[in-house]
């Protein structure tokens, strides 16, 4: 398991992302949904849209 701890860290850091542990899946989720209703109305403002 450290083996692949210290793979998913190195590819992450690449393309300058920090890998997270969770306590399970729905944990995962709910960080994720967070993240996004923070950032959903400043992409909004800013006008970005996906291309």
């Amino acid at each position: 398991m450290a083996r692949d701890k210290t793979y998913a860290d190195e590819r992450l850091g690449k393309i300058g992302l920090e890998p997270f542990e969770s306590a399970s899946p729905a944990v995962a989720a709910a960080l994720v949904r967070t993240y996004d209703d923070k950032l959903a109305p400043v992409v909004k403002k800013a006008g970005i849209k996906m291309e």
